[in-house]
């Protein structure tokens, strides 16, 4: 059993935690940080976050199991919401029952760049890995290759789950989006969990995911991570219209219940997103 230190300062716990005793990051209840992230910049988590929250976390070790939580801070108390599921929604693909990087359905999972399959503290153009820093051109998925769409080497689910999973296409995730094909519908608190987002249900087969509002990292030191009215999930496919330095997207947004917002958009790739993947497994 691991020993769970609470404290009030941001700032005393990265002064006294190495880098490597945490491994992930995540809000829970609005109020209380769980760290958990090698990946994570100590700067940026204490100008994001110091002001956002009266108690932080600190889980030393790196797999979050403390005390019957896990590193998204909830209790074990039903199986299936940690088990890794192809949910059949009755579109072209089945749809993870969890974000990647996420161990429970309500976790907001880590955050990637397009086309990257490590996580990091701070997403920007300067540090995006397909971007040449001293002339700014684009190294991959350009005018001179052609390419459209995430190489399995370039995919963070597939990476990540295993070959029989991949980061969804545009027209995949447009499927889940249409609202003939699937409701979605707002929770505040999903399973008493303290976790918002939408619960999307099938219109066809009755299959749901939950898909929380994880928020994002922007590239110009703007945040909405860790929790956020919204929140952005990556697809595989590079934007068809505004040229290569765009990726497709699918954009969530509640304000209330009357202003829900569900579309497609185009975003650039060195933002830090959420990912959702599917399969064809059958």
């Amino acid at each position: 059993m691991k020993r769970l230190i609470a404290i009030a300062s941001l700032a005393a716990i990265l002064a006294s935690c190495d880098k490597d005793e945490y491994n992930y990051i995540t809000v829970v209840k609005g109020d209380t940080i769980v760290i958990n992230n090698p990946m994570v910049d100590k700067s940026a988590i204490d100008s994001i976050l110091i002001s956002r929250v009266d108690t932080i976390v600190v889980v030393p070790g790196g797999n979050g199991d403390t005390d019957g939580s896990t590193d998204d801070g909830k209790a074990d108390d039903e199986e299936d919401e940690s088990t890794l599921k192809a949910v059949d929604m009755g579109l072209s693909v089945k749809w993870a029952s969890m974000n990647v990087g996420a161990v429970r359905t309500y976790g907001y999972g880590r955050y990637f760049a397009w086309g990257e399959i490590e996580t990091k503290g701070k997403f920007s153009d300067d540090n995006y890995k397909w971007r040449d820093a001293s002339s700014s051109s684009l190294t991959k998925y350009n005018e001179t290759d052609n390419l459209t769409s995430l190489d399995a080497d370039d995919d963070v689910a597939t990476q990540m789950l295993g070959h029989e999973w991949r980061t969804p296409t545009a027209d995949e995730m447009g499927e889940l989006a249409n609202p003939m094909n699937c409701a979605w519908v707002w929770t505040s608190d999903y399973k008493n969990s303290g976790i918002a987002g939408f619960m999307v249900v099938s219109n066809t087969t009755g299959g749901r995911i939950f898909m929380p509002s994880a928020g994002y990292f922007g590239i110009y030191g703007d945040t909405n991570g860790l929790s956020s009215n919204n929140t952005y999930y990556w697809t595989a496919s590079l934007s068809s219209s505004k040229g290569y330095t765009y990726a497709q997207s699918l954009f969530l947004n509640h304000m209330d219940d009357t202003n829900i917002s569900v579309v497609m958009k185009d975003s650039q790739r060195g933002c830090g997103y959420a990912v959702r993947a599917v399969s064809t497994m059958e």
